[in-house]
């Protein structure tokens, strides 16, 4: 399993190509203490949405055996994280626990994305409620919001794929693994049959050469009472002739 990293190569980059600059984070902050006291009211309306829809609502529940208090509180905990727009060691591991129990429970990447967009918009009308006389800063707050928002998908669902290719990588390896096994089996009864087969010629050699070696001495007995009768037939000639 890869580690997500904080350098250069890492959540730098991605901090600056969704422009969260010093000034994003400030705008960061000011969203915060409008989101954080509303925030139950947020989620309330994001997993209220997730148990009406029937793709999640399963997943939900199961997590809810847990306790749902908890999962709101965990939730609480990572907006928090994201919000303070410090980006850095813990919120990099934060993330990487949402996305490994996304992983872990089978929750499908489409609905993670939407639950966002949800949560976005509920943060948007937060936002928009508080400087509805002054759109443009309404505007520049929600660009921030916006940038973390998609940054922690980013980096969640990053972690998420990664963890579902350590598992095929695992699920190959158990196949791989089997596949190895029963071809170890078949190599070594063909191996046993082999040597049976081979021993099984080497008894029918010894016996076709004991066979061999008997007719051989049948053969030579039989022309030994050939010759018998012959000479017993030209004795017989000469004591007739003597008679």
């Amino acid at each position: 399993m890869s580690t997500m990293s904080t350098r250069s190569d890492g959540i730098d980059v991605r901090t600056t190509f969704m422009r969260l600059s010093p000034a994003s984070r400030t705008a960061l902050s000011e969203a915060w203490a409008i989101i954080q006291p509303s925030l139950d009211q947020v989620l309330t309306v994001f997993y209220d949405h997730l148990k009406r829809t029937p793709e999640t609502a399963a997943l939900l529940e199961a997590q809810a055996r847990r306790g749902l208090d908890g999962l709101k509180d965990a939730q609480r905990k990572h907006w928090e994280r994201l919000f303070t727009g410090s980006f850095g060691a813990d919120y990099v591991a934060g993330v990487r626990r949402v996305g490994e129990a996304h992983a872990r429970i089978g929750l499908d990447p489409r609905w993670y994305l939407g639950g966002y967009a949800l949560a976005l918009a509920e943060m948007g009308r937060l936002v928009g409620a508080k400087h509805r006389w002054n759109g443009r800063h309404a505007a520049e707050v929600m660009a921030a919001v916006t940038s973390a928002v998609f940054l922690d998908m980013d980096l969640a669902l990053s972690v998420y794929f990664e963890e579902a290719q350590a598992a095929a990588a695992a699920e190959r390896g158990k196949v791989a693994d089997a596949f190895d096994a029963v071809v170890g089996k078949v190599v070594a009864a063909v191996a046993s049959a082999g040597t049976e087969l081979q021993a099984s010629a080497d008894t029918l050699g010894e016996i076709a050469g004991r066979t061999g070696t008997r007719a051989g001495a049948v053969a030579a007995a039989s022309t030994q009472a050939s010759a018998n009768v012959q000479t017993v037939a030209a004795a017989a000639e000469e004591l007739s002739a003597s008679v």
